[in-house]
């Protein structure tokens, strides 16, 4: 089972590159369970300019993601972010629908009810 860890560009007006600490963790714990665990820095992607941050954004980021070839798609979601994460899940799930989306982090630990209601294609 393949594993895809992304962590979303955020939305606002400082730009500033984190270490996604929070999914390096997850992942260690993850292939000591024997998974196989890719994490996708979307945010340093954006950062860097690797993937525009404008309409191309979408099929670029896309394209990162589905080169990892996931069975699972976990993204870390914050409330700047929690936006382009549902519309990245949507996008991913009208291509593949047999990819299973899970959203961690505290936007989804507050609204995982809300989230779920929603957000049909998250699950």
């Amino acid at each position: 089972m393949k594993i895809c860890l992304i962590n979303p560009p955020t939305v606002n007006d400082i730009n500033r590159l984190e270490l996604p600490l929070n999914l390096i963790i997850l992942a260690s714990i993850l292939k000591k369970n024997n998974y196989e665990v890719d994490i996708l820095d979307l945010n340093l992607f954006t950062l860097l300019k690797e993937i525009p941050n404008d309409s191309a954004f979408w099929d670029k980021a896309l394209s990162k993601i589905f080169e990892k070839n996931p069975d699972i798609i976990g993204f870390t979601t914050i409330t700047s972010n929690l936006m382009i994460v549902v519309e990245l899940a949507r996008r991913i799930k009208e291509r593949n629908s047999s990819i299973k989306i899970v959203l961690g982090g505290p936007q989804a630990t507050l609204m995982h009810k809300e989230i779920l209601q929603h957000y049909q294609f998250i699950d």
